[in-house]
């Protein structure tokens, strides 16, 4: 009975790891190609046949979809991986947390540049308000929302920060790490070709002057 359940365990575990190479092949094809990509290509790049992917995917909206659900999921695993050293050390976390936000924008803000683009075209519709998908991200991003603002609620309750409810700590950390991103990679013609360690120290500098006393 041990030897069935760990065979069961070991085919779950290739199984998964199956369906992760196909979310991150499809993730760097989408990003190349657009939505307009073939579910071919993605297989290709998966090295995987086109019937291994409907086996774990529908079709090729149902795949985009997963991408975009796996790196959602991704943002709140590493927030929680950390959450008890930013706790620990608010002040020293802050760097932290820059380097964690940056760190997920490079490996997956094309495509959610891709992802965004799709959503305002009007003969698109691949997340309607009644998809569960939809329901989903709507849900992690809201469990991003309450883990990094618990953070902040700790940031904000030691002597040296000024008084700032933490919802709005988290929300000027997001615009302003954004905006910096954002004029950091039109200097150097994408955020990928400067140096993202300099921007990462930039910003942790400009934040600790915002936040403390």
């Amino acid at each position: 009975m041990a030897d069935s359940e760990t065979v069961l365990s070991r085919r779950d575990r290739e199984r998964e790891q199956h369906r992760v190479d196909i979310l991150d092949a499809a993730e760097r094809v989408f990003v190349r190609d657009g939505f307009a990509t073939k579910i071919e290509s993605i297989a290709k790049a998966a090295e995987y046949s086109v019937g291994s992917l409907y086996n774990f995917f529908p079709s090729k909206e149902e795949l985009f979809k997963n991408v975009l659900l796996r790196i959602s999921q991704l943002r709140i695993e590493g927030v929680e991986k950390i959450l008890p050293e930013l706790l620990a050390d608010p002040w020293a976390g802050l760097r932290t947390v820059c380097h964690l936000w940056l760190d997920h924008h490079l490996r997956h803000g094309d495509f959610l540049h891709v992802a965004h683009s799709l959503r305002f075209r009007s003969d698109c519709s691949l997340l309607g308000p009644d998809d569960p998908v939809e329901h989903q991200l709507r849900a992690n991003t809201e469990k991003y929302r309450e883990l990094v603002t618990r953070y902040f609620a700790a940031l904000a309750a030691t002597p040296e920060a000024r008084p700032i409810d933490p919802s709005i700590l988290f929300t000027a950390f997001e615009g302003y790490i954004r905006t910096s991103l954002f004029a950091f990679a039109r200097a150097h013609g994408g955020a990928e070709k400067g140096d993202i360690a300099a921007l990462e120290a930039d910003v942790h500098k400009a934040l600790c002057i915002l936040f403390r006393k």
